[in-house]
């Protein structure tokens, strides 16, 4: 594999090449034409030839602190421009039919930037026998060179980001649960996933005990699998059609409590994994709220279940008290406070804040009011919702 090679005059134009494969028969060429020259652009092409790969696929540029790439043309991919993070992503929920194609930028460098060697971490993702593989290529190197003018005017501005037209916005994250029952002398199990967009591709994985004497009752549209090791389900253009079902034979319901499933799916530009949290003994299943007018309507109660000086990381809960559920994080003054689910209904919550703090060692988790966007105290949500505190 060339390094990338960069012409040392600055009247000669500059063509740079680098050419990677990846293992599913995929192949990346890059190729910089031009001089990357503090304060002006110089344009980038990518060319993906995607072998045998279908369906999903996304490529992930980490560019300089001094750099930015701006689309130009991007066959039918998203971008996505993270700021803080100088990263670009374009990423296909279904890669496009032709073998190869290009995907155009303009690498931008800033009018101060300084002279010498600069590298693109290249990254990419995609799906292949079903399941979802990423490669890190070696760095991609290039050469900044000073401008040979004083007033070099700066790269015009460009849009940030492009979301998809067919994004759902949705008040509630999506999430997956299981919930288990003694039947036909096993255990039946139910995978419940709620306030998922339909379209793109999806991925449940379940990996119980007894696995290999598992038996699908219903896939819910997707394609079933069934190994020693566990379950999956795909769907390569997801619809919503109920719940996973299956039987797990010769077994009881104390053998197989708390094992791991994930969920896969794509957000906007983004692979998301959740992971299927096991419902709670005598936890309902997650019920649609009915819109409601006035008040009632915008007060919600929430169980708050930490408050922290710092921000923690995604998986802290999990790995800590194994606390697999989702939480939401706000900054209040100078705290990071965690809460948990929402209800319209304060018993609700109380409730649940006594499950939550006999199953898990949460230090005292209190349920905390909130209208709208903003965190009221529980007396103002029960007198704004007509309901009464009970300890």
């Amino acid at each position: 594999m060339s390094r990338w090679a960069i012409a040392t005059s600055f009247f000669t134009t500059a063509i740079v090449i680098m050419a990677m494969a990846v293992p599913g028969g995929v192949v990346i060429e890059g190729q910089l034409k031009g001089t990357a020259i503090a304060g002006s652009t110089a344009p980038l092409s990518v060319n993906i030839s995607k072998g045998g790969l279908d369906y999903f696929g996304r490529i992930l540029l980490q560019v300089p602190p001094d750099c930015r790439l701006n689309p130009i043309s991007l066959y039918g991919g998203r971008y996505h421009w993270d700021a803080e993070k100088h990263i670009a992503v374009v990423s296909w929920l279904k890669l496009p039919d032709q073998s190869r194609f290009n995907i155009e930028f303009e690498l931008a460098v800033a009018p101060g930037a300084v002279a010498g060697d600069r590298e693109v971490g290249w990254e990419f993702s995609f799906i292949r026998n079903n399941d979802r593989a990423t490669v890190t290529p070696p760095p991609f190197h290039f050469t900044i060179h000073e401008s040979d003018t004083t007033d070099t005017p700066a790269p015009p501005p460009t849009t940030t980001v492009t979301s998809s037209p067919s994004a759902v916005s949705s008040a509630h994250p999506p999430s997956a649960s299981r919930s288990l029952t003694e039947s036909d002398g096993g255990v039946r199990v139910e995978v419940h996933i709620e306030n998922l967009n339909n379209g793109g591709f999806v991925k449940l994985m379940e990996n119980p005990p007894f696995a290999s004497s598992a038996r699908v009752v219903n896939s819910a549209g997707g394609v079933a699998e069934i190994t020693n090791g566990g379950l999956s389900f795909i769907w390569f253009d997801y619809v919503n059609s109920g719940s996973v079902i299956y039987q797990l034979d010769d077994c009881r319901l104390s053998q197989v409590q708390n094992f791991l499933g994930r969920l896969s799916h794509i957000d906007g530009d983004q692979s998301v994994e959740i992971d299927v949290v096991q419902r709670l003994n005598g936890e309902n299943p997650p019920q649609e709220h009915p819109v409601e007018t006035g008040f009632r309507g915008e007060v919600r109660f929430e169980v708050q279940i930490a408050a922290t000086k710092n921000p923690v990381v995604t998986d802290y809960f999990k790995r800590k008290l194994n606390f697999r559920l989702q939480t939401r994080e706000e900054h209040v003054e100078q705290w990071y406070k965690y809460t948990h689910d929402s209800f319209n209904r304060y018993e609700d919550a109380r409730n649940h804040r006594v499950r939550l703090t006999e199953a898990y060692a949460f230090r005292k988790p209190f349920v905390v009011g909130r209208r709208g966007n903003q965190r009221i105290s529980v007396q103002e949500a029960l007198t704004m919702t007509h309901q009464t505190w009970i300890p």
